[in-house]
């Protein structure tokens, strides 16, 4: 009987943590220039590239930022 009751716990963890996902992070960047008076200028249609820190091409993302110089993406936690 415990075996039985080992396994179908151990199943139901398995399964568990199979469908979890991680939450999707907002990620937003302001693109500015500042000059020596301490003046904001927006820099828009800047093009940012952003990957992540394992060396994997298929998860660099691209993108750009609007006439306000904001860019806004969704993005697993990460480094």
């Amino acid at each position: 009987m415990r075996k039985i009751l080992f396994a179908a716990i151990f199943i139901l963890f398995i399964r568990a943590s199979a469908y979890s996902q991680a939450a999707m992070s907002k990620v937003t960047v302001r693109a500015i220039l500042v000059d020596k008076d301490l003046n904001q200028r927006p820099i828009p249609h800047l093009a940012i590239s952003l990957t992540s820190g394992r060396n994997d091409p298929s998860s660099a993302r691209e993108l750009k930022t609007d006439f306000a110089g904001n860019a806004e993406f969704q993005a697993l936690p990460g480094t």
